[in-house]
């Protein structure tokens, strides 16, 4: 095939999924709001990085990347606070001690730190395999597809906009802005 067949093929599939996009697009620009001006990460130029392909993947409904990426996004950002207040370990910190720590120096709230963990245990549910019939905590797509009666794309669809939710909240704080995720 040629660029112009590709272009034309690319077109035509955009097309199709237009109106679906269009309406992730208005969930994203009502909860993470973008100024004309842009915004500065506390993580640096790798957190910018990430919360761009976030939103990316979000438009495109890539949402086990979302969830893994947000989660990298949340991770990055609370290390480069924890690190900017003095705690040096906090670039080789576990995400379990990185949240442990955040919730103990009052970074995040009691509720903030039950969603980060939610949000980890949601990571870990697609990154891993796991076998059905597991623990409630490393639950596998089969176990909740049957427990929520849902499709697969309808639950991971939810876990991306949970996982969307929580780096929106935690964008929005570093700018003094706030977002509710339906729990505080």
């Amino acid at each position: 095939m040629e660029i112009k067949d590709l272009i034309a093929w690319l077109e035509e599939d955009d097309a199709k999924s237009r109106e679906i996009r269009a309406k992730r697009l208005r969930y994203l620009l009502d909860i993470i709001p973008i100024p004309p001006e842009g915004i500065s990460f506390l993580g640096g130029v790798q957190s910018e990085i990430c919360f761009d392909e976030v939103r990316r993947c979000y438009l495109d409904g890539s949402y086990t990347a979302v969830v893994l990426l947000s989660l990298a996004y949340v991770e990055r950002t609370l290390a480069s606070e924890l690190y900017a207040r003095g705690w040096s370990t906090a670039s080789t910190a576990t995400l379990k001690v990185l949240l442990e720590r955040a919730y103990e120096e009052g970074v995040l709230s009691n509720i903030d730190w039950q969603i980060c963990c939610r949000l980890a245990e949601l990571r870990n549910s697609h990154a891993h395999f796991q076998g059905f019939g597991n623990p409630k905590e490393k639950q596998p797509m089969m176990d909740r597809m049957v427990q929520e009666n849902a499709t697969a794309t309808e639950i991971l669809a939810n876990d991306a906009k949970f996982a969307v939710a929580l780096m929106a909240k935690i964008v929005r704080r570093q700018f003094g802005f706030r977002v509710s995720l339906g729990t505080d």
